[in-house]
This record gives C-alpha cells, structure tokens and sequence, in this order.
C-alpha cells in the first residue's frame, strides 16, 4: 500500500464531512418521504426514500446496494436497522 498525499486525504476527509452532514439530514429527508406517500407522489416518496438510502450507505461508506443488517449495530443502531 502506497502513502496517501495530501490531496488525497484532505479528499478523504471531505467526503467524510460531507457525508456526516448528509447523514444527519437522513431523517428530515425520510420524513420528507413519507409525507409525499401520503399525498399520493409516489415518484417523489421512492426518490427521497432513495437518498435516504443513499445516505445511510455513504455514511457507512458502502454503495446503497451494499448496505445489508450487518452493517448495523444491533443495540446502537435498531430503528435504523428496522427502516432499512
């Protein structure tokens, strides 16, 4: 393994921050979700409940497709683990 420059881990580090930022507006945006499923938007609900997805995952650092149970800790993180 090679030794990161310093580009790459100021890279790093932003996307972490934002990811973080991202992760903590995961509610609002699934929220914002199950409020167009009630008015009937069902485009709208599938693509917040997408990035809600979206976020969990990139605050795990994995692809959405990846983002299985195990990823979750099963005393810390149990309602994330329901609604995924």
């Amino acid at each position: 393994m090679g030794i990161k420059s310093n580009k790459e881990e100021k890279d790093a580090l932003r996307k972490k921050e934002f990811s973080a930022k991202i992760y903590k507006e995961r509610l609002r945006i699934l929220k914002k979700g199950q409020e167009f499923s009630v008015a009937g938007d069902i485009a709208k609900a599938v693509e917040a409940y997408s990035q809600y997805l979206n976020a969990v995952a990139g605050f795990h650092g994995l692809e959405e497709t990846k983002l299985t149970p195990k990823v979750f800790d099963k005393e810390k993180d149990i309602s994330e683990l329901f609604l995924v």
